[in-house]
């Protein structure tokens, strides 16, 4: 969690303004803690594995853009 707000902070970015994207457990729980939108990716883990470990499961990044992050991030606020 440390590393994800280090990371937040030296881009000169609120948590707000930032997003977890993450196919681990550890990673999935570490972005939950930093208070950061975090999205699972079932890349390594089923939906059902990770469902209710992050605030957006994400299944492809097929049709993904960056329009999508942006009201994913309103969305949370």
């Amino acid at each position: 969690m440390e590393r994800i707000l280090k990371a937040a902070a030296a881009l000169g970015c609120t948590k707000d303004e930032c997003a977890v994207f993450e196919d681990a457990f550890t990673g999935l729980q570490a972005g939950m803690a930093s208070g950061m939108l975090t999205v699972g990716l079932t890349t390594t883990n089923s939906r059902e594995a990770i469902e209710g470990k992050c605030h957006y499961i994400l299944d492809s990044w097929v049709g993904f853009t960056t329009d999508s992050l942006r009201k994913l991030l309103r969305s949370a606020l």
